[in-house]
């Protein structure tokens, strides 16, 4: 079945080139259609086999369910290297960051004692260091490092399933939690920018797995330990990191073993802190001042939202998932005397309880800092989790299991395809402005006129210029509405999503 459709995805693209429309896109198109047809073979194979002999047409198409992993894996590889390579690094400014990994690299290759380096995040800058180095011996491009980061993206998919397992899932629930962190938007369209986050969930994944491994001391060192370097990496995720704590420390409500549980974990939670801040690279060295300091710049936005941004956010980057992730998360509480007894949904309901908490209390009622999008996604690793154990819970009842399993992956995939179908359109200032300049010297234009081409903050009316005429024209990045969540006001949100603020390029008109 996939290699029919990828062989009609090629026939299409043929016809639309032979009309003169765009490669790029073509390519984007045919990306997009091969992923789709291989998750929804993949995720076709949970079904049950046919009981009407091994001749059927499900039987001969049927994917061997040990390669689902890998197929997922696979399509999430392809569609995170396909809008790394479209471009989109360096857009925002915080991105800027990845620049004190290259002078790291710098004072290495010219044997100088390396320079102090933002506290912020300190450990996103030393792993920085290893694509930076690529870049110094080969060639400066910003989709090396971003190609990096992405891949901790696919790996963040099969830590969950891991996890999933080690909670005691079953091939199939393990399976579909990696297929719905798979689909989630909100963990794909950062991975074309250069930023911490993906790498830092990876750590703070590592201590979920640590967390649910045993309860022996070990357990909880590393499981802390692994806690400190999520957080090191992006101070924003202290929360996953915390979650992933208190998720191993109660466990069980033994009161010997928890106290002590709790002390070992928090050890291990101090060495890596430990560590960096007596670094004599460190600016400062001050673990607890670097956070202060970070906390009280994460003020852009409105505090008093804090509490409902989570929703609209995941919303706006999830659509019919997050509707999914709801109902399955209110069918394990109002059943929670049933689901607290399974050890995926039980850990998925104390993450989201703790994490969507922390958030909300902490800027709505202490107003520490915003709620930001990229904060909010901490959601998805334990929806995800919560929302496959009730899954296979109601499939296991009902007899229809082949035609659920069939039009859940149909659905799920389509979802997928819709909410990422802007990402593989986007175009940034720098695409645009190259683009721009190619149509002005085919048009013979002495002269351009770029409005909104440019990183919008704090977001403003542009008004043109007169004697000029409109002659190229693109959407603005921040027209992606999950984009609007990154330090945005509700009034600024409004503006982007009510004002004409498509890229353009304008010429002057003939003979004025």
């Amino acid at each position: 079945m996939a290699i029919a459709l990828w062989r009609a995805v090629v026939d299409r693209c043929s016809q639309r080139q032979a009309r003169g429309l765009s490669t790029h896109l073509d390519l984007r198109f045919s990306v997009t259609a091969l992923v789709a047809a291989l998750v929804i073979a993949a995720l076709g194979s949970l079904a049950p086999a046919p009981r009407w002999g091994p001749r059927t047409w499900r039987s001969r198409f049927r994917i061997p369910q040990r390669v689902l992993l890998p197929v997922i894996l696979v399509a999430a590889s392809v569609s995170r290297l396909t809008l790394v390579l479209a471009g989109g690094q360096f857009y925002w400014p915080d991105e800027g960051r990845y620049e004190q990994s290259r002078i790291m690299v710098e004072d290495l290759t010219a044997g100088v004692p390396l320079r102090a380096w933002e506290f912020e995040h300190p450990l996103f800058n030393v792993i920085g260091m290893l694509p930076a180095a690529i870049e110094s011996a080969y060639v400066r491009d910003a989709r090396i490092p971003a190609v990096f980061f992405a891949m901790f993206s696919v790996l963040n998919i099969w830590l969950l399933s891991g996890i999933s397992r080690r909670l005691g899932a079953g091939h199939v629930e393990s399976m579909l939690v990696a297929a719905l962190f798979a689909a989630s938007t909100s963990f794909l369209y950062f991975v074309r920018h250069l930023f911490p986050y993906d790498l830092s969930m990876t750590f703070g994944l590592l201590a979920l797995r640590a967390a649910i491994t045993s309860t022996a001391p070990r357990a909880s060192l590393v499981c802390g330990a692994w806690a400190g370097l999520c957080f090191l990496t992006y101070f924003g995720y202290w929360t996953f990191g915390g979650a992933a704590c208190v998720i191993h420390v109660f466990q069980n409500l033994d009161g010997k073993t928890l106290v002590r549980r709790g002390v070992v974990t928090a050890a291990g939670l101090a060495i890596p802190l430990l560590f960096i801040a007596g670094s004599p690279m460190a600016s400062g060295g001050d673990v607890i001042a670097g956070t202060v300091t970070f906390m009280d710049n994460v003020n852009q936005g409105t505090f008093a939202e804090g509490w409902r941004v989570p929703f609209a956010y995941l919303w706006h980057a999830e659509h019919g998932l997050l509707v999914l992730w709801i109902a399955a998360t209110v069918v394990s509480v109002v059943a929670w005397r049933r689901y607290l007894q399974v050890p995926a949904a039980r850990a998925g309901l104390v993450g989201l309880a703790f994490t969507y908490t922390a958030l909300a209390v902490l800027s709505t009622e202490f107003e520490m800092f915003v709620v930001y999008g990229r904060l909010a996604r901490q959601l998805v690793p334990f929806f995800c989790l919560v929302t496959a154990a009730v899954l296979v819970r109601v499939r296991a009842h009902t007899i229809y299991r082949r035609e659920m399993a069939t039009a859940l992956a149909v659905l799920l995939v389509i979802q997928a395809v819709v909410n990422t179908k802007p990402l593989f359109a986007q175009v940034f200032p720098p695409q645009f402005i190259e683009r721009g300049e190619q149509v002005a010297a085919e048009r013979g234009a002495s002269r351009v006129v770029y409005l909104y081409a440019e990183h919008l903050y704090p977001p403003r009316i542009v008004e043109p210029p007169d004697g000029f005429v409109e002659a190229f024209k693109a959407a603005h990045p921040l027209q992606y509405v999950p984009y609007q969540y990154e330090g945005f006001t509700p009034q600024e949100r409004y503006f982007l999503r009510s004002t004409d603020i498509r890229m353009r390029m304008l010429i002057p008109v003939v003979g004025h």
